[in-house]
């Protein structure tokens, strides 16, 4: 991607496999996404792309993830979704064309915010434990460089997302992802929900139980 740049690079090939097969309907959304790419400009792509990742086919899916990962940070909301392709290999081009746009962002505050959005609507194993790890290391960032109350204070609303999130139904992965981040980010086993809004009351004065059992 070169979003950072404001423009992808110019390409002197085709961006996914030859149209072989397709119907004429699928032609034209690829040869749509492609024009548009062309012509170096995201709103007409993001268009166009977005049209084309509603296509059966996962060839013009895949089409469709990899024009919007040419654009990097401007392209991370609507890769979201598509983290949860039912295709494996749309799927994983959509993971790491998010991943590549995440990169570019410069603000960490912002880059964690992309983290949440992203750890709350996937539940896709492989793509949640690649999120996490940049939810972790956003967190981290933004808690090391702030001092005192304030430091305290955004380690406490890192920690709430992921308590918030093992509450939330519907996927055990990101339920695990997040029990992993909470004892990363506090030092402490993983015990329970309970014990969980117990350290959230008072972070600097919590001492979990001896016996995980209690």
């Amino acid at each position: 991607a070169n979003g950072s740049q404001g423009r992808p690079k110019k390409r002197t090939r085709k961006i996914a496999d030859p149209r072989d097969d397709m119907s004429a309907a699928d032609r034209a959304l690829y040869d749509a996404v492609q024009e548009a790419l062309d012509a170096e400009d995201f709103a007409r792509t993001r268009t166009a792309a977005l049209r084309a990742y509603r296509s059966a086919n996962p060839d013009v899916r895949l089409q469709a993830v990899e024009a919007l990962g040419w654009f990097g940070e401007k392209a991370l909301v609507d890769l979201v979704p598509m983290m949860g392709d039912a295709n494996e290999d749309v799927a994983q081009e959509a993971a790491n064309a998010w991943e590549g746009g995440l990169a570019e962002v410069e603000d960490t505050s912002l880059k964690l915010a992309f983290a949440r959005t992203a750890l709350k609507a996937i539940s896709d194993a492989n793509a949640l434990t690649m999120i996490g790890a940049q939810f972790s290391s956003a967190a981290t960032e933004l808690v090391d460089a702030a001092e005192g109350d304030e430091a305290s204070r955004l380690r406490v609303e890192a920690i709430q997302t992921l308590v918030d999130l093992m509450d939330q139904p519907g996927s055990p992965k990101r339920a695990e992802v997040s029990r992993e981040l909470y004892e990363e980010i506090t030092g402490h086993g993983w015990i329970s929900i309970d014990e969980a809004e117990r350290y959230l009351q008072d972070p600097e004065n919590y001492e979990p139980p001896e016996d995980p059992a209690e």
